[in-house]
């Protein structure tokens, strides 16, 4: 006679660890609450799984090069040693085994235990709105740059030949422009059948990624990165921190535009302001020394394109408005 069942045990007594068969000789194990088809058919489990009342989510082997290519006595040797690891939260193992795909493992969560649902995208605008300045989170140019930046990252992780990248540059933009809808929807399946094959869950990590950005020293960092990119990068699609070279400094003189539109121009400030790390402004640095002097058209260019004013930038732009003055007074020198 089968024990009662707990009916308040989301797992209802199934997939105990302690029930797991042994490992075969090859290393592969399966539960014995896992369903099969009763008339053997080869077909997925996967709608099995699910009428259980069960999630389920694969993770690939993480072998040598050398055991996926040879396929044979080195293959079963790290798949005997092999010990997958739960993606976090309650899961518990089902099945692990050779696929045609190569190694991988199965594990199952009840439904009952799935996280609240919450509307992803609408959580990370929530976070962006509080995290970025609006100019910076609407301006579709950054946002663009940080896309390509974590899909390159992502790529890379899992060994990604950067040759490759080029080519499908030139290839796609070589073709006529696509429906941004259609696009989008397109980046989500490519993304979701990705992660699939890696091993990867999309929304659990995805998740998890929003939970680390959102806890308040994380967001300082970020926030201070982005203004050490506005301090040494000028409309370029380098994240903050990427160690700018001198050469990415504006020059004495140069009009530095924004991606929203604005521009700023690059003066100098002498030792008197404070050296170097003068005043901000719209996101560069203004600089005065008696070796430049900037036209009148450049400096009016400068009062007209600031957004964003505070106490350090009103000193500037007073200083600014005094260099104007002496040129249209015919004075001399300019500070």
């Amino acid at each position: 006679m089968n024990a009662q069942i707990d009916t308040i045990d989301p797992w209802r007594g199934l997939y105990l660890a302690e029930r797991l068969s042994p490992r075969c000789d090859y290393g592969q194990l399966i539960h014995p609450d896992l369903p099969t088809w009763p008339d053997d058919r080869e077909e997925p489990l996967d709608k099995l799984v699910l009428a259980q009342g069960f999630d389920f989510v694969t993770v690939a082997g993480d072998f040598t090069d050398e055991a996926l290519e040879d396929g044979d006595e080195l293959y079963w040797k790290e798949m005997r040693a092999w010990n997958p690891e739960a993606p976090e939260g309650d899961w518990r193992l089902a099945w692990m085994g050779d696929t045609e795909d190569g190694p991988y493992a199965w594990f199952v969560r009840p439904m009952a235990l799935r996280p609240e649902v919450v509307d992803f995208q609408a959580g990370v605008a929530d976070w962006a709105r509080k995290c970025f300045e609006r100019p910076l989170y609407h301006n579709m140019t950054e946002r663009g740059d940080r896309l390509l930046e974590e899909v390159l990252e992502l790529l890379q992780s899992k060994g990604y030949d950067s040759a490759r990248v080029r080519t499908l540059v030139d290839y796609v933009y070589g073709r006529p422009i696509g429906e941004p809808a259609q696009e989008v929807g397109g980046v989500m399946v490519t993304l979701a059948a990705y992660c699939s094959v890696a091993g990867l869950s999309m929304m659990a990590d995805g998740q998890a990624e929003l939970d680390r950005i959102n806890q308040p020293d994380v967001m300082a960092r970020i926030r201070a990165k982005q203004e050490a990119k506005n301090a040494l990068h000028f409309d370029t699609p380098l994240p903050a921190g990427a160690g700018a070279a001198a050469e990415e400094w504006p020059l004495e003189g140069d009009l530095v535009r924004y991606g929203d539109g604005s521009s700023a121009l690059a003066i100098r400030l002498g030792p008197h302001a404070g050296g170097w790390h003068g005043y901000q402004c719209c996101g560069g640095y203004i600089f005065f020394t008696k070796a430049y002097k900037p036209t009148r058209a450049d400096m009016a260019t400068w009062l007209d394109c600031a957004k964003y004013r505070d106490e350090r930038t009103k000193i500037a732009d007073n200083r600014v408005a005094h260099e104007i003055y002496l040129i249209d007074n015919k004075a001399v020198g300019n500070g």
